[in-house]
């Protein structure tokens, strides 16, 4: 939120070699994290000598106390196959490569990880599922208002919509990120977290609609004996993964990356889960 923490002006008086106080300058090396430009220009922010990780109770504070109000006007309206929702308590928070987002429709962080800490507490969506599992799906007999949220319909009525969103123009920040503006949409299994390296974009001025068409591919219970090897696929109950409580393949793979990445660095990007204790946070990936 710029009017808490405004990162371009922070960085051209780092630059101009004005002195920031304690908390811009903290702020400023928080947004280090999330700021794609002050890693694409080290050498022109002259950011090679702050510090490359923090700790856990930092991302927090990068919560807490920097995260912009998504409906900045009281405008904003989401439905549900028609039916009008309460935006706050439909849209939950999860942290991504580019910082905190807003989701809907994701399970709670404690029916996905495996352990729980302070920054997932304080940051897990409202709902929560009913006897819903990642094999079986639904229970017989199940209302219609079951989580996660399904659809029985296709077209526009039987989806998502989001009227009326509003960013101020202060929130526009074109030195800490990309130079075209507006919103990024990542669409992901509700018991997986976003990837942001798979989204489409929401242009200011501009109404949106998307089309999605799904994919499923099922297993025959003539099949259920076989070996994962000779199926060529694992099924949710097949695999343990230490900090997610269901196998996905994309699940799978998260985890191999932040552990690989904790062994050889003793730190993780700050958006990926693991089991680690007293762990360090790193901004971004390190190639090896």
């Amino acid at each position: 939120d710029p009017e808490v923490f405004n990162f371009t002006h922070a960085m051209l008086m780092e630059q101009s070699g004005l002195k920031l106080n304690k908390q811009d300058k903290e702020y400023l090396q928080l947004s280090y994290l999330v700021c794609s430009s002050a890693m694409d220009y080290i050498d022109l922010f002259n950011t090679t000598l702050w510090n490359k990780t923090c700790s856990p109770e930092a991302i927090d504070k990068l919560g807490d106390e920097m995260l912009p109000y998504f409906d900045v006007l009281g405008m904003t309206t989401v439905k549900w196959i028609g039916k009008s929702l309460n935006l706050n308590e439909s849209l939950g928070i999860s942290v991504t490569s580019e910082g905190f987002c807003y989701t809907f429709n994701m399970l709670p962080y404690e029916e996905i990880l495996r352990y729980s800490d302070n920054f997932n507490n304080s940051m897990k969506p409202k709902n929560k599922s009913r006897k819903w599992s990642l094999e079986e799906g639904y229970p017989p007999g199940e209302t219609f208002d079951a989580f996660p949220r399904r659809t029985f319909m296709p077209g526009l009525d039987g989806g998502l919509t989001i009227d009326n969103i509003y960013v101020n123009n202060s929130h526009l920040d074109y030195l800490c990120g990309e130079s075209l503006q507006g919103f990024k949409v990542a669409l992901h299994h509700p018991s997986e977290f976003p990837s942001m390296d798979r989204h489409f974009r929401l242009p200011l001025n501009q109404a949106v609609v998307v089309a999605i068409k799904p994919q499923m591919i099922t297993v025959s219970p003539q099949l259920w004996n076989y070996s994962p090897k000779d199926r060529r696929c694992y099924f949710a109950n097949e695999r343990y993964l230490e900090s997610y409580k269901m196998y996905t393949q994309q699940n799978c793979l998260q985890e191999c990356v932040a552990n690989y990445t904790f062994a050889q660095c003793k730190c993780i990007p700050f958006y990926y889960a693991c089991k680690c204790d007293h762990h360090q946070v790193v901004s971004k990936p390190l190639d090896f």
